[in-house]
């Protein structure tokens, strides 16, 4: 039999940065341990002792002190510290330094830094793929498509990943998901992915309602530190309403009673941003509640970990 993983194990799969390693790169950092990367005097990364060790061969780029790194001062502009970045990333692509840069995708995400007015702007983007080199904050929509059937009871449809994903391939996933491209609002993005992979019309998809977010972070062996915020919708579908596929990133859908969803989800069948989306939904659902969850309280505040860079806005 397949083993059987708790909750709070569903989620420590995707917020697996240990929080040993997180106090020592806050309060003791160094070249072994990790460094924060800044960008003025906001954090905006944290950048492993692997990738630290590759920086001394970019001297115009980045400047290494013995507790944090910058970037060269010269760099004033949003596009010079992109453009700067993304040459060396790009070298480093071509050496093969890192597997994450085999799933190069020429989509950006925006990085965000503490402004003079209080506020928070755009001081740079990076390649979506690349993000956990530099360990730099991630994005996504994530979306729970369901139905009710004659008697009320809630169905969610599934997806399984194509075998051909850079990430994560064959494995189960929500409806509809996809990474936050940067100069873009999240559910303006939700939509477009409504479309893209399940084939969800425009006017459908934009009744999705927005009930949330999850953040976590990740350590990767492959795709590195990622810092990841995922924006969440449900979306209540019409019955007769059966998905397709459009983009070739999902080859089969599901719709799945919640007792078979969570079967799949303790089988650790759905890749692990996306079980936190399924548990986030079942709580607020009222399906997981301190009746039938040992470990409810600590499941509610692991599903929401503090990330210590700034976040995006869209006001």
């Amino acid at each position: 039999m397949s083993k059987v993983h708790s909750t709070l194990s569903i989620i420590r799969r995707a917020d697996s940065f240990p929080r040993s390693r997180e106090l020592q790169v806050l309060t003791a950092p160094s070249p072994s341990v990790g460094l924060p990367l800044l960008i003025g005097q906001t954090p905006v990364g944290w950048v492993c002792p692997q990738v630290i060790s590759l920086l001394t061969d970019h001297p115009t780029v980045f400047q290494l002190h013995s507790t944090y790194i910058t970037l060269n001062p010269a760099l004033t502009t949003p596009d010079a510290r992109t453009q700067a970045i993304d040459t060396i990333l790009r070298q480093w692509k071509a050496e093969q330094k890192f597997v994450c840069l085999k799933g190069w995708r020429d989509e950006a995400y925006d990085v965000f830094a503490d402004a003079a007015n209080g506020r928070r702007e755009v001081v740079m983007r990076i390649e979506r793929s690349a993000v956990g080199v530099l360990g730099m904050r991630a994005y996504g929509c994530h979306l729970n498509g369901y139905v009710r059937d004659a008697s009320g009871d809630v169905k969610m449809w599934i997806a399984r990943r194509s075998e051909t994903k850079q990430t994560y391939p064959g494995m189960l996933d929500n409806l509809v998901g996809g990474g936050l491209p940067a100069g873009t609002k999240p559910h303006d993005n939700i939509v477009k992915e409504c479309h893209e992979e399940a084939n969800i019309p425009a006017s459908l998809a934009r009744k999705a309602r927005p009930v949330g977010a999850t953040t976590f972070f990740l350590d990767s062996e492959e795709r590195g530190w990622i810092p990841d915020t995922e924006y969440i919708y449900d979306l209540e579908l019409p019955a007769d309403f059966v998905p397709t596929p459009v983009d070739g990133e999902v080859q089969a859908f599901y719709l799945w009673s919640l007792e078979e969803v969570k079967e799949h989800l303790h089988l650790g069948e759905f890749m692990p941003e996306s079980g936190l989306v399924i548990v986030d939904f079942l709580v607020r659902h009222g399906y997981m509640n301190a009746s039938n969850e040992p470990d409810y309280v600590d499941v509610l505040s692991a599903m929401r970990r503090h990330l210590p860079f700034p976040g995006p806005t869209y006001t």
